[in-house]
């Protein structure tokens, strides 16, 4: 197998196609760059360079090694950057994943924040329910985990971000849709309709439990493994759902997101092995800051329709 030093003399070789020129840039004598384009015609089997009295030409096998060495040279020099990035203390992957509630509000401007301070940094996103993400955070297989437990969790480093505020999620039609606030106790007697119960026990107990305790009694529960096709189902006029600030979505106009007084009690939190990278700090910061944000927004708007509805308009 040819080597890399080979490689690299045999590029500026053909850049050149001049022997004296190519061993000046490459700080070499012309008897040791005749030997290395020997040594490659002999390994490959294969006239590379067609020398004249007047002037040398690639050969169709040159040509294709040359294309084919700049691309590997380019990897190598990657390769080393990336090495001694890592060798630094540096990640050249941030590997992340979170739960789908954070994925609209939250997640898209926090790794935007992130992309800005560590532009050279590879980052992935997963989406995953809790107890899954915690078990890859565990295997070695994320960085970051955005979880909803209100456990701790042996072994990680957590930083909580949020107990979210609970939004009515119901079809643009319905009685409810045009008020600033409703209580729970008002939607009693719909059907709701939420995830299944194993993508995460506690926060359908959570949220179960809440309903009962408020007075609120659902006529069924309507399972839907999806966020888009739980909304969906609402904008169907099939039924109505609570979910989480994060899944605000005041684009759309099929359906409306309507404040209940609410805030869960299991709090959305990261989870790292730990927090000693700046990278990992970084997160953590974005993090924080836009769940201020999001609860902000929320409390804002509350006070405008409260400001609006006193004074009558």
């Amino acid at each position: 197998m040819f080597s890399l030093s080979d490689l690299n003399q045999y590029v500026v070789l053909a850049e050149e196609l001049n022997f004296r020129l190519a061993a000046d840039r490459l700080h070499v004598s012309q008897p040791t760059l005749t030997q290395t384009l020997q040594r490659l015609e002999r390994q490959l089997g294969a006239t590379l360079i067609e020398r004249s009295t007047r002037k040398s030409h690639l050969t169709e096998a040159g040509r294709t090694l040359y294309e084919g060495a700049e691309f590997l040279l380019g990897d190598a020099q990657k390769l080393e950057t990336e090495v001694r990035s890592v060798g630094a203390g540096m990640r050249r992957e941030l590997r992340v994943g979170a739960v789908n509630p954070a994925m609209g509000s939250l997640m898209p401007q926090v790794l935007q924040a992130v992309h800005r301070q560590f532009p050279d940094v590879r980052i992935s996103l997963q989406p995953m329910a809790s107890f899954g993400l915690m078990r890859a955070l565990r295997d070695g297989r994320l960085d970051i985990a955005v979880v909803r437990t209100a456990d701790s969790v042996p072994g990680f480093v957590a930083t909580k971000l949020m107990n979210d505020p609970l939004l009515a999620v119901l079809p643009s039609a319905h009685p409810l849709a045009s008020r600033d606030q409703i209580r729970l106790a008002e939607l009693s007697g719909e059907s709701f309709i939420m995830a299944p119960r194993s993508r995460n026990p506690a926060f359908h107990d959570e949220l179960v439990s809440l309903y009962h305790r408020r007075g609120c009694s659902p006529a069924q529960f309507i399972e839907s493994n999806g966020l888009h096709s739980q909304l969906a189902l609402v904008g169907a006029e099939v039924g109505v759902a609570v979910q989480s600030v994060l899944y605000r979505d005041p684009g759309r106009e099929d359906i409306v997101f309507v404040p209940v007084g609410e805030n869960l009690e299991i709090p959305l939190q990261v989870l790292t092995q730990d927090t000693a990278s700046d990278l990992i700090q970084c997160f953590i910061s974005a993090a924080q800051r836009r769940a201020g944000e999001v609860n902000s927004s929320l409390s804002a708007a509350a006070d405008a329709s409260g400001a609006a509805a006193r004074n009558g308009l």
